[in-house]
């Protein structure tokens, strides 16, 4: 797995870094919370069904048994699959990224942009496929993504429900449809600011869009600026 060091040592000479974002994330809360439904799910369910028939006075037999074990199996069945399709995903994805399931429990997530490129490791990346997923946009490889600053076009700004959280996006060409690229960051207010800031050294804006798909989003046309 690549770390954040191991790409900052082998940027190409001539490359600055401009701005950089690097976080460690918890990437087994989902499947830790699917596995925590089920048990609960089932405990619940073995509790209240032999709460009531040894508080009742049917008798009982191996007929009586059976129905248990269906009653069971059916309340239990959607935390089932539900936790078995997330675990088949996991075991796909760290299969992928040469990594032990463990190893998900600290996963370093990092954003760099350079005055050339736009460098992204993020799990997001890892869930796709680099065989299902072409564009002329970026490189990508496992969990990590680079886009050289020349083919974007499109920044696009979307603000996230009652926090101060903002999704910036990166597009060649955006139809207006797509509201999210692979591309994209989130990041805090402080953090945004300071990208937007770096942003206006790299780019030129030929066109501000507001309001666009919803209420406070931004698109920003824009063309890299030519290097001295």
């Amino acid at each position: 797995m690549v770390s954040f060091e191991e790409i900052k040592s082998t940027l190409n000479s001539d490359e600055k870094i401009f701005w950089k974002k690097q976080h460690y994330t918890n990437e087994l809360k989902e499947l830790r919370f699917t596995l925590n439904i089920l048990i609960f799910t089932v405990g619940i369910s073995i509790f209240s069904l032999l709460f009531y028939f040894l508080t009742s006075t049917i008798k009982f037999d191996v007929l009586l048994s059976l129905f248990i074990s269906l009653t069971i199996l059916l309340i239990s069945g959607f935390p089932l699959y539900l936790f078995f399709r997330i675990y088949s995903e996991y075991k796909k994805i760290i299969k992928r990224l040469e990594l032990k399931l463990i190893n998900l429990r600290r996963y370093e997530e990092f954003f760099i942009l350079t005055n050339k490129r736009w460098i992204q490791k993020s799990f997001y990346l890892a869930k796709i496929d680099d065989f299902n997923y072409e564009s002329d946009l970026m490189v990508k490889r496992k969990d990590m993504a680079f886009a050289n600053l020349d083919n974007i076009e499109v920044i696009y700004i979307s603000p996230q429900k009652k926090t101060e959280i903002f999704q910036v996006n990166f597009f060649r060409v955006w139809d207006k449809i797509l509201e999210e690229s692979i591309l994209h960051v989130f990041l805090e207010k402080n953090d945004f600011q300071t990208l937007m800031e770096t942003f206006q050294e790299l780019f030129h804006i030929s066109k501000e869009e507001h309001d666009v798909i919803k209420n406070g989003d931004s698109a920003f046309y824009c063309k890299k600026k030519i290097e001295c």
